[in-house]
């Protein structure tokens, strides 16, 4: 399944941090953003991720079998400062 994950903006953004990227891996995979240039705490991007991944019916439920997500927002030298987790079998119907 082919999901588009749209990457908005981070708020409360330490003033050390200059700019920010947010990036999906699995294995080899990775996919990014462009870096967001921090300006007053925040950082905006307005653009999406593009994520390839398997889903799993559960038996001959409607359901699909849970399939996580992490997302990673890091510094442009690859130090990770901050991940957030999504089920992606939540937005399958």
């Amino acid at each position: 399944a082919d999901f588009r994950i749209m990457v908005l903006e981070a708020s409360n953004v330490p003033k050390e941090y200059k700019s920010l990227v947010v990036s999906w891996k699995k294995g080899a995979k990775c996919v990014s953003t462009s870096p967001a240039t921090v300006h007053r705490g925040r950082a905006e991007w307005n653009e999406a991720i593009k994520v390839t991944t398997a889903l799993c019916r559960v038996g001959q439920q409607v359901h699909f079998q849970a399939k996580f997500c992490w997302l990673q927002v890091a510094l442009e030298d690859g130090s990770v400062v901050g991940n957030d987790k999504g089920n992606l079998a939540d937005c399958c119907d």
